[in-house]
């Protein structure tokens, strides 16, 4: 998932006045929201829970955490899907590989990071491309639709936490 926001990206306004942003750069918001995670998540998170809860101070169980990062993970995905979706209706007719929209609009996508398996998108790829077509995620983002794999992505990653709140 990583390398199609850096792809994303690439194809969005990188410049902030005469700096040009590096598109893999924005994995600094990955970084920065995990840490900052981690340090609230025993002063903030868990006295929260506690209290919503109303329970002695235990953590939640192993699925329920799996459960809040597939939910964190299907609302990064969705990001993703909304971002691209404006990325394209900024892409300029005159720079085919570009569009005018900020590159700072994946920051929230960045932020809520969790992950997805790349088999999914071999799979759309294979499925999307036949015909000549060049499927979801060609090598020009403009010539695709990134923002159905994201969306496909996040109603998989939906679908898994259903499926494992039925279990538990």
């Amino acid at each position: 998932m990583i390398s199609l926001f850096v792809e994303q990206g690439a194809a969005m306004n990188r410049k902030i006045s005469n700096f040009h942003i590096p598109p893999a750069s924005m994995t600094v918001f990955d970084i920065i929201s995990t840490s900052i995670f981690i340090i609230c998540y025993g002063k903030l998170i868990l006295p929260l829970y506690v209290k919503i809860t109303k329970r002695k101070s235990n953590p939640p169980s192993k699925p329920q955490r799996m459960g809040i990062g597939l939910a964190i993970a299907t609302a990064a995905i969705i990001t993703a899907g909304v971002v691209e979706h404006h990325r394209l209706k900024y892409a300029s007719e005159g720079q085919k590989e570009t569009s005018s929209l900020s590159i700072f609009w994946q920051t929230p996508q960045y932020v809520l990071l969790w992950g997805a398996t790349p088999a999914v998108l071999y799979v759309v790829m294979n499925i999307t491309s036949k015909n000549g077509k060049p499927g979801w995620v060609p090598a020009n983002l403009n010539d695709g639709h990134l923002d159905r794999f994201f969306f496909l992505c996040a109603a998989l990653t939906a679908l898994n936490l259903v499926l494992r709140s039925i279990r538990i």
